[in-house]
């Protein structure tokens, strides 16, 4: 596997590279990272690579060092020095609650928070400062339900900004503005040694206010809460980056936390959705924390806002660190998931357990279901694909749901892919092809993803990242490199075409799943007379019975002869290859009114050179011998012309 021996080289540059920097660089990133680049573009060298590689990697030890900055002082407010900018976050103690004489104006003293882990011996500033409370806190000190909780209680904040209500007395008196991008922490359990005397106040009101009890690392359901207020208390699965649509002709920004409701009888994930001015609360969360959310605007069963009255409370997770940027060893997290994120080191089919989530791993296809489409709570169905993979230590089933399904459904036996951000389930009824016993599942609601390894164009086009393979060296199994050349251009079947192919090398296909689709009508040989509207169109593989007209599509159907002076041979050739080497798209073959035009076109590549993404496998269903197929191809004038994009 070519691509396996360029991650392993660029891998060990980056690692040269950034050798200042703490940790090591996971196997998983800079798999998708090197896939997600090479399939974006197709001209970047490797020195480019490498350089996008490693300021990607800068900027994420950068962002969660920052991540885990957080001041534990009020002195920034009390110096003379400029202000803090308003991104800064501030760990807090509330001292004391107080009135302002006179008002209904209500005033936190604060203090800096304690430190935790490593921090503790460090001793806490124990300078104090008055901050005014928002007025969407204000019920809460006068109501008996939360009697006793802002005593000695933590906060975290963001966008703190100070101003002087001295009366312009000569001696400053700087007090905190009120600001709603604030969150109250609680803490239960034995591990919170240091703060045991609040440690059952925060137990029984996690009890009464969110109906949660915290048992054998994590929560269970307790009891109903004392009120009813949409309260929402999950552990924070992912934070999305923040994102614009338009709402009314007015653009909207918005930032999304995925948490999990682990305490329900059956754990789901919920959606909590922060608008605008309430997108700097996001910053005080990390994955992983539980999230708490009063009065929070209900838009479905598992679709929440951040509204003008919600109340957020804050419980930090269980990482030791938040710049910890690789593991090399894998352990069960809260929820008794093994998490792959970090983890160093490739993994094999043949090393997969049940319960492990955002895994990343590399295999080559096997096989490729039709359509399972599985009927959904709403009455809808999500269509469901699997893909049999294996790497040569085992055999497994990837169940890819809904629109990554179809993405899925394009991939071909024996090309390499790199599934990303999938998870594994025990195989309940194990089929004994599968030797890992387990099932892995993607969609794009875990963020899933596949890179099909085989089509990179990125690949091809710099020499420095593959070397090439012989045509007389290739096994039976292999995705490999050749320079060859084309020798000879032939149609690949039989299909149903539209009548301006006078040649037959086109075929119909779903724009979706790009496997070829059968007409509704029964024709006459294999030629569309009239245009391709007047039939409709069924396909198999997503078992669509009438695919719209606008997702029917022309594609090439060829085989090629190619020689590179140690054998020649014959190859499928996919439809992205088929409309590099013709050096026309299909839909530009068939504006060819003249039939000898089409011709020439047909003999235009023959005697070129090309660089040839080849896949070698063998068919499951016959006792032919390998088989070959072109994947993509690059003219060999283009490789190296790269060199000199910056």
């Amino acid at each position: 596997m070519e691509f396996s021996g360029t991650l392993a080289a660029l891998r060990e540059d980056l690692a040269a590279c950034c050798q200042k920097q703490p940790g090591e660089v996971p196997w998983p990133w800079i798999a998708t990272k090197v896939a997600s680049l090479l399939t974006a573009h197709g001209n970047m060298t490797r020195t480019v690579l490498l350089t996008e590689l490693e300021a990607s990697w800068h900027s994420l030890i950068a962002k969660e060092s920052a991540d885990g900055e957080i001041f534990r002082t009020v002195d920034p407010f009390l110096g003379r020095s400029i202000p803090p900018p308003l991104s800064t976050r501030f760990h807090l103690k509330v001292l004391q609650t107080h009135k302002l004489p006179g008002t209904d104006i209500w005033l936190w003293s604060v203090c800096g928070g304690p430190s935790s882990g490593s921090e503790r011996r460090l001793r806490t500033a124990d300078k104090h400062m008055d901050m005014f409370v928002h007025e969407r806190h204000c019920p809460m000190i006068d109501s008996k339900e939360f009697a006793g909780f802002f005593d000695q209680r933590c906060i975290y904040a963001t966008n703190l900004k100070a101003a002087d209500r001295g009366c312009g007395s000569g001696r400053p008196l700087l007090t905190l503005l009120p600001d709603c991008a604030l969150v109250f922490e609680v803490k239960v359990g034995a591990s919170n040694s240091a703060l045991q005397d609040t440690a059952p106040t925060d137990e029984l009101f996690l009890r009464d206010i969110f109906g949660v009890a915290f048992s054998r690392e994590r929560f269970v359901h307790a009891r109903d809460p004392i009120f009813d207020a949409n309260q929402v208390w999950g552990k924070i699965e992912r934070i999305e980056r923040t994102k614009e649509e338009f709402e009314d002709g007015r653009p909207v920004s918005y930032a999304t936390v995925s948490c999990l409701i682990e305490h329900a009888e059956a754990p789901y994930l919920v959606s909590i959705r922060f608008y605008d001015a309430d997108i700097p609360l996001v910053r005080l969360f990390h994955d992983d924390d539980y999230i708490g959310l009063l009065c929070a605007e209900q838009a479905s069963d598992t679709e929440f806002v951040y509204g003008p009255q919600t109340i957020a409370f804050i419980m930090r997770g269980t990482r030791a660190s938040y710049n910890e940027t690789s593991q090399t060893s894998v352990a069960y997290n809260d929820l008794g998931f093994f998490d792959y994120r970090r983890y160093a080191h490739q993994i094999s089919i043949g090393q997969l357990v049940p319960e492990i989530i955002n895994l990343t791993m590399m295999a080559r296809v096997v096989a490729v279901s039709e359509n399972y489409p599985t009927q959904v709570e709403n009455g809808s169905t999500l269509d469901r694909y699997v893909l049999r993979i294996g790497d040569g230590t085992g055999v497994c089933d990837a169940t890819v749901w809904g629109e990554l399904g179809r993405t899925a459904a394009r991939a071909m036996p024996g090309q390499l892919v790199v599934l990303h951000n999938f998870e594994t389930h025990e195989d309940e009824s194990p089929n004994p092809l599968n030797d890992s016993r387990v099932i892995i599942n993607g969609s794009l609601a875990i963020h899933a993803q596949i890179f099909n390894i085989s089509q990179m164009p990125g690949m091809l086009s710099c020499s420095e990242l593959r070397g090439y393979s012989f045509l007389a060296d290739i096994a039976g199994e292999a995705n490999c490199y050749v320079r060859a050349t084309v020798t000879g251009i032939h149609s690949a079947g039989d299909f149903v075409k539209d009548s301006r192919d006078q040649v037959g090398i086109t075929r119909f296909a779903h724009r979706k799943c790009r496997r070829t689709v059968v007409p509704s009508a029964r024709l006459d040989g294999t030629v569309l007379e009239s245009l391709k509207s007047d039939y409709g169109f069924s396909c198999r593989r997503c078992k669509i019975k009438e695919v719209p007209d606008i997702d029917v599509v022309w594609e090439f159907a060829l085989t090629a002869e190619i020689d590179d002076g140690t054998d020649c041979c014959t190859a499928d050739v996919s439809p992205e290859a088929a409309a590099t080497i013709l050096g026309i798209s299909p839909s530009q073959f068939l504006s060819l009114s003249a039939e000898h035009k089409q011709h020439q076109q047909l003999k235009s590549p023959l005697g070129l050179e090309f660089v040839i993404s080849l896949t070698s496998f063998i068919d499951g269903g016959g006792d032919s011998g390998p088989l070959l197929r072109i994947e993509a191809a690059c003219p060999i004038d283009r490789v190296g012309t790269s060199e000199v994009q910056v």
